[in-house]
């Protein structure tokens, strides 16, 4: 997943399937708030992560991150509304990915080896956005880019102008972006997101 001009609280859930594979289909972004917003929640899988960093750490099988870090519960954090249990508008009581000022982008990556294939289906939220290269802090363009096995770029979302000008966990501004297969042809393996 790229995140374009941005730095601060990024993905407090990551979604990874397998499934029956078809073309590809990108989501989002679409708000969420629980699991049950995800777009593959209801479709049938061998397998489905979901990594919410509860737990404070990233460690869903077959899947890590270039940059960033775990982030607790504090005044600024901001996770997925309902990690805590919760769906009061806050993200402040749950966990969350935090970009550490890497503001040229995350790349999650999944293994072939680990999963037995690659995921055909894999989402992540954008719980926020925090320091900008430039602009007003709080906002900014959020890209969402999968990749296929050869590294190929699968596509793009956006950028996508998010963020709700405020760094307390507020909740209302989180977005599921993935992408999966659509109802037509053979195959969509994602092996990372940016």
């Amino acid at each position: 997943m790229r995140f374009t001009h941005v730095s601060g609280l990024v993905a407090a859930t990551l979604i990874a399937s397998a499934s029956l594979a078809s073309a590809t289909t990108f989501f989002g972004p679409q708000p969420y708030h629980t699991v049950l917003d995800s777009p593959f929640h209801y479709v049938p899988h061998s397998y489905f992560y979901v990594e919410d960093f509860e737990d404070n750490s990233l460690n869903t099988p077959g899947v890590s991150v270039a940059g960033g870090l775990a982030f607790g519960p504090s005044s600024s954090t901001d996770s997925v509304d309902g990690d805590d249990g919760h769906i009061d508008g806050s993200g402040a009581a749950g966990h969350s990915y935090w970009s550490f000022y890497f503001i040229n982008g995350m790349t999650f990556t999944f293994s072939a080896a680990a999963l037995g294939n690659l995921p055909t289906m894999a989402g992540i939220v954008w719980t926020d956005v925090g320091q900008v290269s430039s602009g007003t802090t709080g906002y900014g363009g959020v890209v969402f880019e999968a990749f296929d096995a050869n590294g190929v770029s699968l596509g793009t979302i956006g950028p996508v102008l998010l963020g709700d000008g405020f760094l307390n966990g507020e909740a209302s501004e989180d977005r599921f972006f993935g992408v999966g297969p659509s109802a037509a042809a053979t195959c969509c393996q994602p092996q990372k997101l940016r």
